[in-house]
């Protein structure tokens, strides 16, 4: 603690100090690009050393599925944050909570024989799944984290390069179960429906798909009139220019995505802030059809919610 203590205390004297110098200052403020962020820059230093030393730990330790784990920019990547340890735990709470889903909608887990994680990543959920019990597939859109996937975990899954828009490059009615975390979050409005299309086409009939997404108790971080706005419009999304990064946010109303986004799926479970991690996205499950819906079945909740 008074390591630490000591070393925020010296960068902010040293920062202090460049800012003193007219020609250092000047630097300083042109690399930030502002003199507020400049001004936040001990902080973000310091942070970034305490993360440096708590990640030192963990590679140290190895990650408890015995799997490497990824470098710390591919994690800060995916999660928008450095710390090994919350990649390990984030990835272990939601492959539980996907499991306890399941289970409670009478689905083994262990039977499912073909499963796609849809963004997958640098594989932080994918790794917890048990090799060899079935065929797992990860997709995602950047190479470079799938790249990495096929290097470190392709002993267990297979990985796959998808496009920003689809199709994806699987046969139709290929998987069982198909999972996206974390990945509607950050889409476009025009890419949200024909994505819901496509993994609908990969799954067999009677097949689930498991998704998460911000809705209204997250909307509420930005106070009662987007909250209101989200009510009203159904869907809302801040930075759509940057869509498909983590700069990109978007938000869901339950009705929204029951009546529109999934309208020829059929509802097993909702289940707001159904994510165990600190995020609170919601979580939504959905079954195919049996049969081809043509009139859409607007959300409509299953009877028996289990498997055909």
């Amino acid at each position: 603690m008074n390591f630490t203590f000591n070393v925020t205390q010296f960068v902010s004297r040293s920062w202090s100090l460049l800012l003193r110098w007219p020609p250092t200052r000047h630097l300083v403020f042109r690399i930030a690009g502002s003199k507020e962020r400049a001004a936040a820059a001990p902080w973000l230093i310091t942070q970034r050393f305490r993360e440096g030393i708590y990640n030192v730990g963990y590679r140290l330790a190895g990650a408890a599925d015995g799997y490497p784990f990824p470098p710390a920019r591919m994690v800060y990547t995916v999660i928008a944050n450095w710390q090994l340890g919350w990649y390990q735990l984030g990835g272990m709470f939601m492959h539980q909570s996907i499991i306890a889903l399941l289970w409670k909608h009478q689905v083994n887990p262990d039977s499912l024989q073909s499963i796609l994680d849809f963004g997958c990543g640098c594989g932080r959920i994918l790794r917890h799944w048990p090799p060899a019990q079935h065929e797992l597939w990860g997709s995602d859109y950047n190479p470079t984290l799938v790249d990495w996937c096929r290097r470190r975990l392709g002993r267990f899954a297979q990985f796959s390069v998808n496009g920003s828009e689809p199709p994806l490059g699987f046969a139709a009615d290929k998987f069982e179960f198909v999972y996206a975390y974390s990945v509607f979050t950050h889409l476009s409005h025009i890419q949200q429906r024909p994505w819901i299309v496509e993994l609908s086409r990969v799954l067999k009939p009677g097949g689930f798909l498991l998704f998460t997404v911000h809705g209204p108790s997250a909307a509420t971080r930005h106070g009662r009139s987007v909250n209101e706005e989200l009510a009203e419009k159904g869907i809302l999304i801040f930075s759509e220019e940057l869509a498909g990064t983590n700069a990109c946010a978007v938000y869901h109303h339950e009705r929204y995505v029951k009546e529109e986004l999934c309208r020829d799926l059929e509802l097993v479970e909702y289940v707001p802030r159904g994510a165990i991690d600190a995020s609170g996205l919601d979580v939504y499950l959905f079954r195919k059809p049996l049969t081809a819906n043509t009139d859409g079945c607007s959300g409509r909740k299953t009877s028996d919610g289990g498997r055909p």
